[in-house]
């Protein structure tokens, strides 16, 4: 695993104790365990969307060590029930891709969403790009076993799906959320970052939420 942190990406300040990369509101640490933050994302199509971010460099959430894995699955497990009791069924995904993808959405670091969905993202993942989708045992988290190449995960918590990608694309989770909530034209986080769901989030999901 690379331990140096790569200054050229958005959490690399994330592996520096005491610092923060901006101001911005998105970068606001929610909750976080001696591995794994929480932040907001910027672009929160809707409210109540975070995301967990390992405390070391790491491309994808499929190369986290097993020994962190109890950890990791705890801190979903809470995050999502949070989630659920204010906003509504969650949904956890993660373009899995390796250092320099556009799969990666220009953030060379392992993420893990968790947002509400008002709509069955898995289902519509498989609708948006058919075929190849495998189903390993239901877990909200990506396991080193999924794939050995670039992935897209899904899971609705009850039911997991991943597929290895061929054709690289950035944002696919995010072009699908912005389709089916009338946001068609705003799935770019780079240019749309709905702030205000993003204090939404903090308000509900954070400590005093």
């Amino acid at each position: 695993m690379d331990t140096q942190p790569d200054q050229g990406h958005n959490f690399h300040w994330l592996f520096l104790p005491g610092q923060r990369s901006t101001t911005a509101l998105y970068d606001t640490t929610i909750e976080e365990t001696q591995n794994f933050a929480v932040l907001p994302t910027k672009g929160s199509i809707v409210p109540g969307w975070v995301l967990i971010v390992p405390k070391f460099p790491t491309p994808r959430m499929a190369d986290v060590p097993q020994s962190m894995f109890a950890e990791l699955k705890d801190l979903v497990t809470r995050i999502t029930c949070k989630i659920e009791a204010k906003f509504g069924k969650a949904y956890s995904f993660e373009h899995g891709g390796l250092k320099g993808s556009p799969v990666s959405c220009g953030v060379d670091q392992a993420h893990l969403h968790i947002a509400p969905m008002g709509f069955d993202l898995l289902q519509a993942a498989q609708a948006e790009s058919p075929g190849g989708w495998k189903y390993p045992v239901a877990d909200r988290i990506p396991r080193a076993d999924l794939a050995e190449s670039e992935y897209w995960f899904v899971s609705s918590g009850d039911t997991a799906a991943y597929k290895e990608i061929d054709c690289p694309s950035s944002q696919f989770f995010r072009k699908i959320i912005a389709r089916e909530t009338g946001n068609s034209d705003q799935w770019d986080y780079r240019s749309n970052d709905f702030i205000d769901n993003v204090a939404v989030t903090i308000k509900a999901v954070g400590a005093n939420g």
